[in-house]
């Protein structure tokens, strides 16, 4: 695959007169993976055994199981030639090898690679590489080169004048007809850094906004427009895709035709993730913000992340009526799903939900029955949505009077599912305020994935439904009216059960916590703590996310103990 001479050193081959790379997370980082990679048993792209040492970002980033989701919705067959470019610890070689018959894997840092070797021990398919991309001298050209969360680099490791285009010219060369070349990186003009994110790779805030007035030799992304517009110069044929909530750890891949038919400001702000060790409280709340993006075509814009795929035709990675796939892997073998977008002959666009590992259900968790079927595409805002505005709106209106009508909107739906003795039918379990859509006045139900095999109280419901609520909104509550932010989520859950005349007091919360304790156990196998639980519940969200602040600043400065220690 490659000319230079090289020197294999316990599996990695290494080219001769490569230095160090200056690229490093910190030593005991770095470490903590090795070591955990290498004592792993399960080293699969779907290792749920790697994540279970999930304990920091770092760690996160390298062992979840969602760093390589984006790929799996790419047509890779095991005769296609890959180069990763870049491959960092292995995560996403790893299910490119799985995938695929021949892999180069190409890294600069010597203990990275040591960690791809590593997670891809089994697999014969996969060839690392330590090196320099700009000294290896490639006897082939690939199939797919894949460049994730690399080329924001090109000015720091690549000697040229210009060494976003010249790197983009030598991936080019290296791309056989008909093949492809993935870039995924961040969006400088991602919502997120408008709002409440620094700046990936410099930490300064609106950095990358500001065009990288600081460090212009620094590493640097781009707004989507602007890189497609570059690919385009070198390339024939660029697709855009869009990955959410971002690149790094992504739940969802999407075409942006979809973008251009639906509205699919929901599943932007249903798939959004806040990051807790942020000291910069929101500017905005980005699910609003996402709606009004909407409106204005402009979600592809600001998009946290890009994800394009460049050759001399259209690629063969997608299928032509494929627009996205959205994944749930949160929960236990077999209930893990991954919901597909299409696209009808007759224009409309439509979702089918198949099991990832390919079993039909879960055998041990017979307790909750699980539908997977599909529908077609809904528009519409979630109820969650109108209620975020309703806990908005200026004024001194009762907390019950800003509920109302989101609520009884809600609760229209939820009625069609009572049984006349006091309860509610076990199919309404799943009508949370994400899964309801109102459009022209008119909610409809969208998502039901999960039946209680019983009648459920309606308490338990209106439990579920607030809690999950309170736990979205916790970072965005000081966007809401003053008035709001002392409430704690059993005083909201008393308001919404006085809206739909239902008796919601202590015993009830504890019945409703312990039924939601068994459902996550079903769905997760997680057992949840009822005390810790029954403190969320009472505590005010203004204590709470101070408290989470708090607490995040504290790692952060452990963390940063650490790497100087390491």
């Amino acid at each position: 695959m490659i000319r230079n001479p090289v020197v294999e050193k316990n599996g990695v081959w290494f080219l001769r007169d490569h230095h160090q790379f200056p690229y490093n997370e910190g030593n005991r980082a770095e470490q903590y993976v090795l070591d955990v990679v290498r004592n792993a048993r399960d080293v699969s792209s779907d290792s749920r055994e790697l994540e279970s040492h999930i304990k920091d970002w770092s760690s996160r980033y390298h062992l979840s199981r969602e760093r390589s989701l984006a790929y799996r919705s790419l047509d890779i067959g095991p005769a296609t030639r890959i180069l990763e470019v870049g491959c960092g610890c292995g995560s996403i070689t790893r299910l490119l090898g799985e995938r695929s018959a021949s892999v180069l894997a190409l890294e600069g840092s010597p203990r990275r690679a040591e960690i791809t070797r590593a997670r891809v021990r089994d697999l014969q398919s996969v060839k690392v590489v330590c090196g320099s991309f700009e000294d290896v001298q490639f006897a082939d050209q690939f199939d797919l080169v894949v460049c994730n969360g690399v080329f924001e680099y090109a000015s720091v490791f690549v000697k040229h004048a210009a060494p976003h285009r010249h790197m983009l010219n030598q991936l080019a060369a290296l791309v056989a007809p008909r093949g492809s070349l993935v870039v995924a990186i961040e969006n400088k003009l991602g919502l997120r850094y408008f709002s409440s994110g620094k700046e990936e790779h410099t930490n300064v805030m609106f950095d990358g906004i500001e065009g990288y007035p600081r460090r212009p030799g620094g590493a640097r992304t781009f707004g989507a427009s602007e890189l497609r517009r570059m690919l385009g110069e070198t390339f024939r044929s660029v697709e855009g895709l869009v990955p959410l909530p971002d690149y790094k750890l992504p739940t969802a891949l999407v075409r942006t035709q979809l973008l251009e038919r639906v509205n699919c400001a929901e599943l932007y702000a249903n798939t959004a993730r806040h990051d807790f060790g942020s000291r910069v409280v929101p500017r905005m709340h980005e699910r609003l913000a996402w709606h009004e993006l909407q409106r204005s075509g402009l979600l592809a814009e600001f998009s946290n992340s890009l994800f394009l795929i460049a050759g001399d035709q259209p690629s063969s990675l997608l299928g032509a009526d494929w627009l996205g796939d959205i994944y749930s892997i949160r929960r236990r073998p077999g209930f893990a799903m991954r919901t597909r977008v299409t696209l009808a002959p007759d224009g409309t666009v439509s979702t089918s939900k198949t099991p990832l590992d390919g079993r039909e259900h879960c055998a041990d968790a017979s307790r909750v029955l699980h539908v997977a079927v599909g529908s077609h595409w809904s528009d519409g805002e979630s109820v969650h949505t109108l209620v975020t505005r309703a806990m908005m709106r200026g004024g001194t209106l009762a907390l019950r009077d800003r509920l109302r009508e989101p609520v009884l909107l809600w609760w229209s739906v939820v009625a069609g599912n009572e049984t006349g003795r006091g309860s509610l039918a076990g199919r309404a379990l799943d009508l949370n305020w994400q899964n309801i859509l109102v459009k022209s006045g008119e909610p409809v139900a969208i998502d039901q994935e999960w039946i209680w095999p019983d009648d459920i109280d309606p308490a338990w419901l209106i439990f579920r439904v607030v809690s999950k609520f309170i736990s979205e909104e916790t970072p965005y509550f000081q966007r809401w009216s003053k008035a709001s932010r002392r409430m704690s989520a059993h005083r909201m859950m008393r308001e919404v059960a006085a809206l739909t005349g239902v008796q919601f007091n202590r015993s009830r919360l504890v019945a409703a916590m312990r039924s939601e304790i068994a459902f996550q156990h079903e769905v997760t196998g997680k057992r949840l703590s009822a005390a810790r639980m029954y403190g969320q519940c009472l505590e005010p969200v203004r204590s709470r996310i101070l408290r989470k602040a708090v607490a995040a600043g504290l790692s952060k400065v452990r963390a940063k103990v650490a790497s100087k220690l390491g």
